[in-house]
């Protein structure tokens, strides 16, 4: 068993991410736990795809790594206020408990200590949770809880007919970090959840709480490209765009899920946006940085000799200036990260290959945005 210091659980926990606050937050709670507790919310919605089960996934096996207790919520309750498979709770519990959980664990999270599932259902039979909810409420404007809605993946102007039900959503969500195992230490997440988690530490000191930590890893485009917003995070403006152009599984066709075959694979990728030359909003570009260079390291492109030869590609910046440049062709990279994705896929794929039945149950369902 290797012993960690401090230094390396902060680096551990830094890499590959897009967002934390802070790091001397970070540090200090490394220094007074042993085990400090982290979690993350999941709506149980639809096949897990490159963002939730790699970029999140890693992120998860990380934190157990550097010692974290880690929380996995199983969000039945808010997925059934979003409409997630069709609203029906009873369908979203069946898919979480015999798909979700097993893609999570087969996606990198077998073995590694310290991993728990808790249910929504099983937090809202506390009368001191919706004490919470209410308290959270409270103490936040209904302006600054309306702006918390797009994190459910909507951008309903609040002036149009939209159920109710949504409001609860923002509260809840702050509640949960409140009083799963009494208390969390660090709330992670996709750069989505940035307005929810930064409400959470507004209200932490008014309800009596320390404020968690929070850590936010990179949303992956989808292969289709950006849509017409694609918003990028600085100091807190508007991020609604973000959630148009991310990887959404209720697009096939734009996201790749961590079950799909070698051949699935490859066609979707040929298929995605890669213009020449162009390395800002391509899919193909953000999937070497975000998911090959941190999970796989360099990068082998094969080619005929008139076209260059074969060509071992160390970093990302190297694989930059090849494309930029020109020396790359877009359909030379494709195929590559195709070849990369096959490999890094191959235990969740096996996985649902030995298992077709929890593979089933959620086919079988109505996958939702």
């Amino acid at each position: 068993m290797v012993i960690l210091n401090l230094v390396d659980k902060l680096e551990i926990v830094k890499r590959n991410t897009a967002e934390l606050i802070s790091e001397e937050e970070l540090a200090e709670l490394l220094r007074e736990k042993e085990h400090p507790k982290a979690y993350i919310g999941f709506e149980v919605s639809g096949f897990l795809h490159l963002g939730t089960g790699i970029i999140c996934v890693r992120k998860l096996a990380d934190l157990s790594d550097a010692g974290f207790e880690v929380v996995i919520f199983l969000a039945d309750w808010h997925s059934m206020i979003n409409n997630k498979l069709g609203g029906n709770l009873e369908v979203i519990q069946e898919v979480g408990e015999a798909y979700f959980k097993n893609a999570m664990l087969a996606a990198g999270l077998q073995g590694k200590p310290r991993i728990k599932f808790v249910w929504a259902s099983d937090l809202v039979k506390d009368p001191n949770y919706w004490r919470r909810v209410i308290a959270v409420a409270k103490n936040t404007t209904m302006q600054r809880m309306i702006r918390c809605l797009p994190i459910m993946g909507r951008q309903d102007d609040i002036q149009n007919e939209m159920e109710s039900a949504f409001l609860f959503y923002p509260p809840m969500q702050c509640a949960d970090i409140f009083e799963i195992e009494g208390g969390l230490d660090i709330a992670a997440g996709g750069l989505d959840q940035r307005r929810i988690h930064m409400l959470a530490r507004e209200v932490a000191p008014k309800l009596g709480r320390i404020k968690p930590v929070v850590l936010h890893t990179p949303l992956l485009m989808g292969l289709k490209g950006p849509g017409e917003r694609m918003d990028v995070h600085s100091s807190g403006e508007d991020l609604g765009g973000l959630s148009e152009a991310k990887m959404s599984k209720s697009d096939p066709s734009s996201a790749i899920f961590t079950h799909d075959s070698p051949q699935e694979i490859l066609a979707k990728i040929k298929k995605a946006h890669c213009p020449e030359r162009i390395v800002e909003n391509n899919p193909i570009i953000e999937i070497a940085k975000f998911i090959h260079f941190p999970f796989s390291g360099s990068l082998k492109v094969e080619r005929k000799p008139k076209f260059g030869g074969d060509i071992e590609i160390t970093t990302f910046d190297h694989l930059t200036n090849l494309f930029t440049s020109g020396q790359l062709h877009p359909l030379d990279l494709k195929v590559s990260i195709a070849n990369s994705l096959t490999k890094l896929l191959e235990p969740s794929r096996q996985h649902f290959l030995d298992h077709p039945d929890q593979l089933e149950v959620i086919q079988r369902s109505k996958v939702t945005k």
